[in-house]
């Protein structure tokens, strides 16, 4: 669903001032820019990222005043671009659609050589079997390195449950690298 923003930029482009996002008052350039990363993680598609983090700002910025403690609002907003990053995830799922925007990741993986082809595929194989909670977890853990209350914070649970979504999520990859390199010993993922 796409939004007309050309009153709320007009708007914002007034308050913002030069370090802020044109689009969305109170957002640095370089916090919208580590947002955007956020999501390309679980949509590994820029333009999808763009959308999520660009939607997920917009519903920040108009809900703004249900926050209570603002102390909280960067956790907050990255609640907002991970939910709005699975969202898009599951919609695209469900179309299927054959152009997704990954064909520049295709191309740059067939470059690899087959060995490394076959052990990012198992990868990326284990990684779409997890369940979205851990796939989230193991995510915030390892690429975006946040603490376990933090991803707690993120996934709404305790601070232990956040612990063993990504304790099962790593578990699950192991056994995924394992089977693709015929039952090795050999520890892929710490």
């Amino acid at each position: 669903m796409k939004v007309d923003l050309g009153q709320h930029r007009r708007d914002a482009s007034i308050v913002a001032g030069p370090e802020e996002d044109q689009a969305v008052p109170g957002v640095s350039a370089a916090e919208r820019r580590r947002l955007e990363q956020l999501a390309y993680r679980f949509l590994w598609n820029r333009a999808d990222a763009e959308d999520a983090t660009q939607d997920a700002l917009l519903a920040a910025h108009q809900k703004r005043g249900a926050l209570r403690d603002g102390d909280k609002w960067w956790a907050w907003v990255r609640r907002i671009v991970v939910r709005r990053s699975l969202l898009v995830r599951r919609q695209r799922s469900r179309r299927r659609e054959s152009g997704s925007g990954e064909e520049w990741l295709e191309s740059a993986v067939a470059e690899l050589p087959a060995e490394k082809r076959e052990r990012l595929s198992a990868l990326r194989a284990g990684i779409a079997g997890l369940s979205d909670k851990q796939r989230v977890a193991v995510t915030l853990r390892y690429l975006e390195q946040m603490s376990y209350g933090e991803i707690a914070g993120i996934l709404e649970v305790s601070e232990a449950t956040a612990r063993v979504h990504v304790c099962h999520g790593l578990e699950a990859l192991r056994t995924a690298m394992r089977v693709a390199d015929g039952a090795s010993d050999e520890v892929i993922v710490r």
